[in-house]
């Protein structure tokens, strides 16, 4: 009876041996599980605030150019509006001097 005992002592310990050890192990998992999934946000995180701040330096770029375009726009739209005073004026010119040659040619 007393090997029975013995016995049953060994199952009862080897039982509670691996119930113990096998939990330990499984919280050791969870954890190391938790904390790759941390480094993992982690990194994560750090790339979504690069991607955050480069996108924030290329809507000041596309603002700053947009300005350029509309500085550009108004230039253009002077310059056109010089051309066209310009053409006016050659125009005015070119009746003036043909006007000269009529009287000129007339004098003759």
């Amino acid at each position: 009876m007393v090997t029975i005992e013995i016995t049953i002592l060994i199952s009862v310990v080897s039982i509670a041996s691996a119930l113990y050890f096998g939990l330990k192990n499984a919280k050791r998992a969870d954890t190391n599980d938790i904390e790759a999934r941390a480094r993992e946000m982690a990194e994560i995180n750090v790339k979504l605030n690069t991607i955050l701040t480069i996108n924030g330096e290329i809507k000041e770029q596309i603002a700053s150019l947009v300005k350029d375009v509309q500085r550009h726009s108004e230039r253009l739209t002077k310059v056109e509006e010089m051309a066209k005073r310009n053409e006016e004026a050659l125009k005015r010119l070119h009746d003036r001097v043909d006007n000269l040659d009529d009287k000129v040619d007339g004098k003759k």
